[in-house]
């Protein structure tokens, strides 16, 4: 979703995610669903927070990423509501477009990243932007690290209950820092009351083409889990052991 507009307009986003196991399964799952396939696009990703981690703590996602022809846009997210296992994610998002030359000057450290929520979106009313503008004027933000991801968007139907059920799937390949690579399929819905339906449709779609259900964490959930991994000291030899 994208917002252009000045102020508190704050959407939920309303989405399944469920991992891929491999390059293999990926690529059968995009020639199984046939429909209308867009070009590949590659997206650069970059996440910001306070040196002390006030946004994570909030479980608050602010995001500046470049995407193929689009250009920049960044995106403050929410926490997700609590659900039952495998239903859709929900929580409040805000997306806008960037100038580049604002965009290049955060990421080269000349310009200060809240300064991109100050000239897109202004002073809101928001409880999530404000949470976002307060954490960067106490404390500069920093880039916690970047990752790329290539993004096929495919538009299909899919069956449910005896029904075809139009959907925009988006297969993403993410290569994280270190060599990881993960995929997972992402379906968003457009209103709370249409879980069901699109769950059933997908997790259908899934269970014919062979491949199980299972519930994907967010990417930055993984970039953090997999930044922290990397930094944490080895395994003392003479111990056996890692220390919590």
């Amino acid at each position: 979703m994208t917002h252009t507009a000045h102020g508190s307009d704050v959407e939920r986003e309303i989405e399944f995610k469920r991992s891929i196991p491999d390059s293999e399964a990926f690529e059968a799952l995009i020639a199984a669903a046939g429909g209308r396939r867009d070009p590949p696009v590659e997206q650069e990703n970059h996440f910001f927070d306070t040196p002390d981690g006030v946004l994570s703590r909030q479980r608050i996602a602010f995001r500046l990423r470049r995407e193929g022809q689009r250009g920049f846009t960044a995106a403050l997210k929410g926490p997700t509501a609590e659900r039952p296992a495998g239903a859709a994610a929900v929580r409040e998002e805000i997306e806008w477009d960037v100038d580049p030359s604002h965009a290049e000057a955060v990421l080269s450290g000349r310009l200060a990243a809240v300064q991109l929520v100050v000239d897109g979106i202004g002073e809101a009313s928001s409880r999530l932007v404000r949470a976002v503008l307060e954490a960067g004027r106490a404390a500069p933000f920093e880039c916690l690290g970047s990752f790329r991801n290539e993004r096929t968007t495919l538009a299909t139907e899919l069956e449910a209950d005896g029904a075809r059920v139009p959907v925009v799937l988006e297969f993403d390949r993410t290569r994280f820092p270190g060599g990881r690579v993960d995929f997972e399929l992402e379906l968003e819905v457009d209103a709370e009351g249409e879980q069901d339906r699109y769950r059933a449709a997908l997790d259908g779609f899934l269970a014919r083409c062979g491949v199980a259900s299972v519930e994907c964490p967010g990417k930055l959930s993984r970039f953090l889990e997999l930044t922290a991994n990397r930094s944490s000291p080895a395994p003392s030899r003479d111990s056996g052991r890692t220390d919590p």
